[in-house]
């Protein structure tokens, strides 16, 4: 037997501040956006190795939002436009089973079954089939599939009609997906792999504008959305603490025929980690994101990020990250509820991270 028991608390608080242009001789109308939510997260998880060729783990999740709190409301003169306060429970119970059918066969299984406030049960089965010619080289089928229930914005946010409007009947969007993979050790520590995959999306959610309401939006369940890829990696792990890693993602995904707004149609990642003492390490990171459409096409763009981590504590692990090292500018797509037509992606960061491990 091993088991496992992961308990997390999650606080999260946003606050905006709109200035409108007022008539003239007026004062500008101020607007302030306010919420604030609580997550608590169970996760418990079980493996068992009694039956010979088999693995089997069975776990609950549950997750609860005691207050999720949104507010919005004009200063002064002050009315108030949005005072929502809800909750939201979700369970969820899962099994696998990792079956060795033969020394070069293995078969997962696995089914997963979640009761979401509102919406009922969800299932979300999964298989995985692999094969092994070789020691050093393996292929696998893996299909599966999940949902995403809405979020208490997505369901509940509006500002009195000004520029959104509420949608508590959103339904879960419904994802599956089939996979196809081979990987392969070309020598003793450098490995590739490829990945092919389709998707098949119905039900996404999407802040979408109302047809006879100029600048008005809402999220709502849209068509569906079908994705078609292919993944490319090479790694590299030496003896020494090297290590590297490269990996290129393309990908089409439309709706009703058409290419998904805000969707890249390339992907390029890479990191390299560089031991430099006993304890110290040093790590860069590069990402780099195509072109997307939106209201207003953003053109690709691409940043490094760099971690100095020390493991000289007996089960802590300090970090020091630096994000977007060299400080530069870039855009994502607006949504269509602002009166900008791309939002700058945010500079360089600082972040330190301690882990205890106990």
């Amino acid at each position: 037997w091993r088991r496992s028991l992961r308990l997390s608390l999650t606080r999260s608080g946003f606050n905006g501040r709109y200035v409108y242009a007022g008539e003239a001789g007026e004062a500008p109308l101020i607007n302030r956006d306010e919420a604030v939510a609580h997550w608590i997260g169970l996760d418990a998880r079980a493996h068992w190795r009694g039956w010979l060729n088999h693995e089997l783990m069975l776990g609950v999740e549950g997750r609860s939002v005691p207050r999720g709190v949104q507010r919005n409301y004009d200063e002064q003169p002050y009315a108030l436009l949005l005072d929502s306060d809800e909750s939201r429970r979700q369970l969820g119970l899962f099994m696998q089973d990792l079956w060795q059918l033969s020394e070069r066969w293995q078969l997962t299984t696995g089914l997963r079954v979640d009761s979401v406030d509102g919406w009922g049960k969800q299932w979300s089965p999964r298989l995985a089939l692999v094969y092994r010619p070789r020691q050093y080289e393996s292929l696998k089928l893996i299909a599966g599939r999940a949902f995403r229930p809405a979020n208490l914005t997505e369901r509940f946010y509006e500002d009195g009609g000004i520029s959104q409007l509420a949608n508590p009947g959103l339904r879960p969007e419904q994802l599956g997906t089939v996979e196809l993979a081979w990987e392969r050790a070309l020598t003793q520590d450098l490995a590739l792999s490829v990945n092919l995959y389709t998707m098949k999306m119905r039900d996404m959610i999407e802040l979408v504008p109302l047809e006879g309401d100029e600048g008005l939006s809402r999220y709502d369940n849209t068509a569906r959305v079908r994705t078609h890829g292919i993944d490319l990696s090479l790694e590299q792990r030496r003896a020494s603490g090297w290590q590297w890693r490269a990996s290129l993602s393309l990908a089409d995904a439309r709706q009703r025929g058409e290419r998904l707004t805000n969707s890249p149609r390339w992907l390029l990642k890479g990191h390299l980690i560089a031991p430099l003492a006993p304890h110290w390490s040093l790590a860069s990171e590069w990402q780099a994101i195509g072109a997307r459409s939106g209201r207003e096409a953003v053109p690709a763009f691409g940043t490094v990020n760099a971690v100095l981590r020390f493991k000289g504590w007996a089960g802590q692990d300090l970090a020091l990250r630096v994000l977007n090292l060299g400080d530069r500018a870039g855009y994502d797509p607006a949504a269509p509820d602002t009166i900008v037509t791309r939002m700058p992606r945010p500079g360089r960061s600082v972040h330190l991270d301690w882990q205890l491990s106990f």
